[in-house]
């Protein structure tokens, strides 16, 4: 038989049957996380938009540099192209001034001019580039007698000056066209002599030999063509074939 404690009952007068007690677990108490201003600073950067903001402000400024480099560059090419078209026509202009020359020179002249003097005895000097258009305008109208007396003077005046060399030159063919050619051939000799790089060394040994073969040196005039032949071509082609064209003609006058 079980017991009334056993069966859940109890007699009368007695309290309910007391349960056994169950004893609770430890409260293990969790430790504290303090927060540092270290901490959050780091933390607020790791989420804060200036970094890549910074970036995107470095790119901008390096494609507005780039952008204005290949303007200036343009600019650049654009200036050269412009000095190197002014260039080709001012040598262009020189090449028409020396075609107008040389025609007005190899034309009969109507009369001769007598040599101008000053009235005071005395000739004051003009300035380089003013003289030399002084003599350029005197071979125009063919007053070659002027137009020598000028191109002497600059040539003595100014002998380190850009264009002594063409001075020398142009005497060279008004003496030239005068028949004056042992006075030729000493300018001509002066230009490939003292100036042996110029543009008008080729043409100066070119109008030497002529001026040998109009003087009765034709062995001279044939050994100085050919030399332009040789040492001219690509610097001076006009030259070489003048040379080779009057040098076929001394060999088939022989």
């Amino acid at each position: 038989m079980f017991s009334a404690a056993e069966d859940g009952w109890v007699a009368v007068g007695q309290g309910p049957a007391a349960k056994p007690a169950v004893k609770s677990a430890p409260v293990v108490s969790q430790p504290s996380v303090r927060s540092t201003p270290a901490g959050n600073a780091s933390f607020a950067n790791s989420r804060s938009p200036a970094q890549p903001s910074l970036q995107v402000e470095l790119l901008t400024m390096v494609e507005a540099m780039q952008q204005e480099i290949a303007e200036l560059r343009g600019t650049v090419e654009e200036q050269n192209h412009k000095i190197e078209r002014l260039q080709k026509q001012q040598q262009q202009r020189y090449l028409d001034l020396d075609r107008r020359m040389s025609d007005l020179l190899s034309s009969p002249v109507n009369a001769a001019v007598p040599k101008a003097t000053p009235s005071n005895g005395q000739s004051s000097v003009l300035p380089a580039d003013d003289l030399y258009a002084n003599a350029m305008s005197f071979i125009k109208k063919k007053d070659f007698a002027r137009a020598l007396e000028q191109l002497d003077l600059f040539a003595k005046t100014y002998p380190k000056h850009a264009l002594a060399a063409n001075a020398l030159y142009w005497s060279g063919e008004v003496q030239l066209a005068e028949s004056h050619f042992d006075l030729a051939i000493k300018q001509f000799e002066a230009v490939v002599g003292q100036h042996p790089d110029h543009n008008k060394a080729a043409d100066s040994h070119y109008k030497l030999a002529v001026s040998y073969d109009r003087s009765g040196n034709t062995v001279k005039a044939k050994e100085i063509l050919k030399l332009v032949i040789k040492q001219y071509p690509g610097i001076s082609d006009s030259a070489v074939r003048l040379a080779e064209r009057y040098l076929a003609r001394l060999e088939a006058s022989k």
